[in-house]
């Protein structure tokens, strides 16, 4: 007991840097899977595979680099370093460290690691997308309903993201603009699915601003996350 109570300090501190990547890291993959409507993270296992490894492998390698197994002093020089190694670690997993033991390519690590996350993700949810936007492109294009209502709640909804800076509105407004010029219907029904990068607990309401028929929403909006 008293030799893992040595180690208390350096454990703690290494999970932080983990601890601080967590954040970045789990908003790198929601933004990834932004197109996928039926991902729902907390009961998927590769998000918890993805919290895991977005934990562990920053303090592995911050207890590594900074040779934590010679039990260097615990004081705020080093807690600032996991902070801000944690806060970098994105970037820094795009390189190969020496960690004074041996050379560790991360990058190769890290992107195999995440990639499989990626390919589980992608096996539970790319079929049931496809056949959601499939159907979604279909039914504009067979009721062509008035898409006015919902390339104007799409326009209000990214000039009002406090998240996006003025340049992503700016470049936003554009392809909308560009959307509403097009003539040809297949064509501008495409477009629109690509301008549907929202929240995945607002999707019903665009759909509903679409004018999707009732047949559409019947199918899909009781399997839609509700957050």
């Amino acid at each position: 007991m008293n030799w893992l109570q040595s180690w208390e300090p350096y454990i703690a501190i290494a999970l932080l840097t983990g601890l601080i990547n967590l954040p970045i890291s789990i908003k790198k993959l929601l933004n990834k899977c932004q197109s996928l409507p039926f991902f729902k993270p907390l009961s998927t296992i590769a998000f918890w595979w993805w919290i895991l490894v977005n934990l562990a492998l920053p303090a592995t390698v911050f207890w590594l680099l900074y040779s934590i197994p010679t039990k260097p002093t615990v004081n705020a020089d080093l807690v600032t370093k996991a902070i801000t190694f944690g806060l970098i670690f994105t970037a820094f997993a795009n390189a190969r460290v020496d960690t004074g033991f041996f050379g560790v390519d991360i990058e190769k690590f890290y992107k195999y690691l995440t990639q499989f996350t990626y390919d589980r993700i992608a096996a539970s949810q790319t079929r049931e997308t496809a056949a959601f936007w499939t159907d979604f492109e279909a039914d504009l294009n067979q009721n062509q309903p008035d898409i006015s209502e919902g390339l104007n709640y799409l326009e209000n909804y990214f000039q009002n993201d406090v998240s996006l800076d003025e340049i992503a509105k700016q470049d936003y407004q554009k392809r909308l603009d560009r959307v509403r010029q097009m003539t040809v219907k297949s064509e501008q029904t495409k477009a629109i699915r690509t301008l549907i990068a929202i929240r995945r607990r607002d999707l019903p309401e665009v759909l509903k601003r679409f004018r999707c028929s009732t047949a559409f929403l019947n199918k899909y909006l009781s399997k839609l996350p509700k957050q």
